[in-house]
């Protein structure tokens, strides 16, 4: 392209010399008949006057020329030049609209979404007797979801726990009856045991069971039952501690509260919600 012009540019500049050069004699000749009827030499500082007239004509003629687009436009098919937004660092070939257009996008934002809204608010799923309609919660601090019974029970916050419990009061005759969930991060799950084994204690509860199991999730089980277990009534209180590691270090605690005739019941329908549990990232 480049070559392309020069020849082009040649190609005028030896043009435009040329009709200069006759302009320029015939002005000469004119003037000279005109004001010496007699022939004369020219001298030297005539010609050089004359030479830079002649100069001047020719830059005077480049210059206008270039002006009314004589010369061969090689950008017109130079796709840079006839789109202004390419190849361009001025911010407003674009448009005067300030708009931020990566916050529509969603991998390109710093803003977290509730868990509420990445998950099903509310499900039915396969009951211990009956298919069980259950409802989300959620713990954005902790990040965590849970499904429970939306039925028979209530979730509620707290500032050192959630606890999930029954949505109707019940007669003094029947004991305690709920879950507690905690999120240690100042101790190891050697230290949580020892922790649920003095809370029994406390309580006046002798160990049943301390067991790593599977399921309703991964963690260390530990059972205690008012008392002794020979003389376990109806309305023995017993508890359960399900302590679980999280990946970010920390521990899980949940605390199961209900009674001996509801071991299998309500003892059961609480594994089924701990099995909803998630952790999420």
């Amino acid at each position: 392209m480049e070559n392309r012009l020069d020849r082009e540019f040649k190609h005028r500049l030896e043009k435009e010399t040329i009709e200069v050069t006759r302009l320029k004699e015939e002005t000469w000749n004119k003037i000279s008949q005109e004001l010496f009827p007699e022939p004369i030499k020219k001298t030297n500082w005539v010609r050089g006057i004359t030479a830079t007239l002649g100069t001047v004509a020719v830059v005077a003629i480049m210059f206008f020329g270039l002006l009314s687009g004589g010369f061969f436009d090689q950008t017109k098919d130079d796709p840079v030049q006839n789109d202004p937004t390419q190849g361009t660092n001025d911010p407003d070939a674009f448009g005067s609209n300030d708009e931020d257009h990566t916050k529509n996008d969603p991998e390109n934002t710093d803003e977290e979404i509730p868990l509420e809204d990445q998950f099903e608010h509310e499900k039915e799923v396969e009951g211990i007797k009956e298919p069980v309609q259950v409802q989300l919660a959620t713990n954005d601090a902790w990040r965590y979801i849970i499904y429970f019974d939306k039925d028979r029970f209530l979730f509620t916050h707290g500032e050192e726990m959630d606890e999930i419990v029954f949505a109707e009061e019940t007669d003094d005759q029947y004991p305690e009856v709920g879950m507690e969930i905690r999120r240690i991060t100042d101790l190891s799950t050697e230290e949580a045991i020892t922790n649920a084994k003095e809370s029994l204690a406390s309580d006046g509860m002798t160990v049943l069971r301390e067991e790593a199991v599977d399921w309703p999730m991964e963690a260390v089980m530990i059972e205690g039952i008012e008392g002794d277990r020979d003389d376990a009534e109806w309305n023995t209180p017993k508890h359960r501690y399900y302590i679980a590691e999280s990946d970010d270090e920390s521990l899980f605690m949940f605390k199961q509260k209900f009674f001996s005739v509801g071991s299998e019941g309500v003892g059961m329908r609480f594994d089924w919600m701990l099995e909803s549990f998630e952790v999420v990232e």
